[in-house]
């Protein structure tokens, strides 16, 4: 009995991995499939575009497929529900996150005030941190920027203004930046990274500017490059949004 259901596992894997793209085949050999390690690939089908946005994802249609636990899938959609991958919705369950036009320009109004705002409290602030924490996620920034690594990119910009918020001391900007920050990131990265069109080596350029200005504990500076940043970004986002 033990070894039927142990084939039977084993056939429900391979079948799973004659499911997803080739180059992420040993991400599903290797993973055992852990949520962290399912979250992963899951990640990866996502940012890669194997999932499209607005696209429904159900438990037990993904627990059949991977042949894996259905606890197991809830607790990596869970991960990616926390990274703004993905969305609950009522009536819908879970949904790879999709934002309308009208969606990114009301998050972009409010990112580009309250980013500036980060940018220009965390220089105020200068005199209470070290500098070398966001100085790495940079470098970490710029080098994925220069291979055109989609997901490093993501998950190093993020981290970059993550940081930067927490420079300013401030818990309820970071929590409001947060919850509007998050799932935008998401959509970018599924939307417009993918578009050989968007200079992400200049957005990088950009985070350089921002974290200089910081670093010198320049509050005008600070304020002005993060808001002529915030401008580049949001251009960048609505025409592939509205392609």
């Amino acid at each position: 009995m033990k070894n039927s259901r142990a084939n039977e596992a084993d056939e429900k894997r391979q079948r799973a991995i004659s499911s997803v793209p080739e180059h992420l085949v040993g991400l599903v050999e290797r993973s055992a499939m852990l949520p962290e390690r399912l979250a992963e690939l899951f990640r990866e089908l996502i940012v890669n575009g194997e999932w499209k946005p607005g696209a429904q994802l159900v438990e037990t249609a993904v627990a059949r497929q991977f042949g894996v636990a259905q606890p197991t899938v809830r607790e990596a959609l869970k991960q990616l529900e926390a990274e703004g991958l993905i969305q609950r919705r009522p009536y819908r369950g879970c949904v790879i996150t999709s934002l309308t036009r009208q969606e990114v320009d009301q998050i972009f109004r409010l990112r580009m005030e309250w980013e500036s705002l980060a940018a220009e409290l965390a220089a105020e602030n200068r005199a209470n941190w070290q500098p070398e924490q966001l100085a790495a996620v940079l470098d970490k920034l710029k080098r994925a920027a220069a291979t055109r690594n989609v997901n490093e990119f993501y998950q190093y910009d993020l981290e970059f203004h993550k940081t930067l918020w927490n420079y300013t001391g401030n818990p309820f900007l970071v929590k409001a930046l947060t919850q509007i920050t998050v799932p935008l990131f998401a959509f970018w990265t599924m939307r417009v990274l993918h578009n050989t069109e968007v200079d992400i080596e200049a957005q990088a350029g950009s985070h350089e500017k921002i974290a200089q200005a910081v670093f010198a504990g320049d509050k005008a500076l600070a304020r002005k490059v993060t808001y002529e940043s915030m401008q580049g970004f949001w251009q960048d986002g609505a025409r592939v949004v509205a392609e």
